[in-house]
């Protein structure tokens, strides 16, 4: 297992770095005298990166398909974070090859997963406690990142058929992070937040993502966090759909965590018929 950890190290360690429109995005987030003007300015320098936050953000998930037309109308309506979640989760897909075949998952059901996530937190949070956006957002829509590099390193071991065969009997993700475990040694979560480290990330998103492995043991601080991000992926499955089961898994998950689990039934019905549709 040494060596598995010390391959995976070695693959995080490799990642190409952000780019430096995401870093400059991140700085313009961080500085409290700037603004919508700012953040537009910076994505707008990147063709790509504002093509893609445009088809983000008229995504059928988020509720406002074609009607956003630029940068400064897409900040203007989802606030300058989670416009650097869109940004994030962009910039993750150009850095690094999608090769999820051990899980048997698609590039396309997982770009779809991890949208839907970032969607569902959205719509749920918001009327929940704004405030935590900043932070599940963006956290939601790459929180399973690892899956790549573990993923690279079942294949370059030879592993890759025996962990697809077993992770069909998978019931849940806790299931999936003991297989993970067991074959690697570590599991998704622990690797996306080595991960979001090595691109320097806010400390406060890695924390989360950490604690979400089991929110039970996580402070008072951070435990909101913890419990919405393991919440909103137990709802989203890696398919890249909502079941009336997975939202049943997910409210058992609710009431653990003290939470109101009408406002959450609600998004996850209003992401569930767009995705349909």
């Amino acid at each position: 297992m040494d060596a598995h950890i010390q391959s995976i190290a070695q693959k995080v360690r490799s990642l190409p770095p952000l780019p430096e429109t995401i870093i400059k995005i991140q700085q313009v987030c961080n500085d409290s005298n700037s603004g919508l003007k700012e953040l537009s300015k910076v994505v707008e320098h990147d063709p790509m990166l504002t093509a893609n936050l445009l088809r983000h953000a008229n995504s059928p998930s988020f509720g406002f398909s074609g009607s956003i037309k630029s940068v400064e109308h897409a900040v203007a309506i989802f606030g300058m974070t989670v416009v650097f979640g869109f940004a994030l989760a962009s910039a993750v897909r150009n850095s690094v090859k999608i090769n999820l075949s051990p899980y048997g998952v698609t590039p396309a059901a997982f770009i779809d997963s991890s949208q839907l996530q970032s969607a569902l937190m959205y719509h749920w949070y918001y009327n929940v406690d704004k405030s935590k956006l900043d932070v599940l957002v963006p956290a939601a829509f790459i929180n399973e990142v690892g899956k790549i590099v573990i993923a690279a390193e079942l294949i370059t071991s030879g592993k890759k058929d025996d962990f697809q065969k077993e992770i069909k009997n998978a019931q849940d993700e806790d299931a999936i992070y003991d297989l993970e475990r067991r074959f690697i040694g570590t599991n998704n979560l622990e690797v996306s937040a080595d991960i979001f480290e090595h691109w320097r990330l806010a400390k406060s998103m890695i924390t989360a993502i950490r604690a979400s492995l089991n929110p039970l043991t996580a402070t008072d601080e951070i435990s909101p966090y913890a419990w919405a991000l393991k919440i909103v992926r137990t709802a989203v499955l890696p398919s890249g759909k909502i079941t009336a089961e997975s939202v049943e898994k997910a409210a058992e998950h609710l009431y653990l965590a003290g939470l109101e689990p009408s406002v959450f039934r609600v998004a996850a019905a209003r992401m569930r018929n767009a995705t349909m549709n």
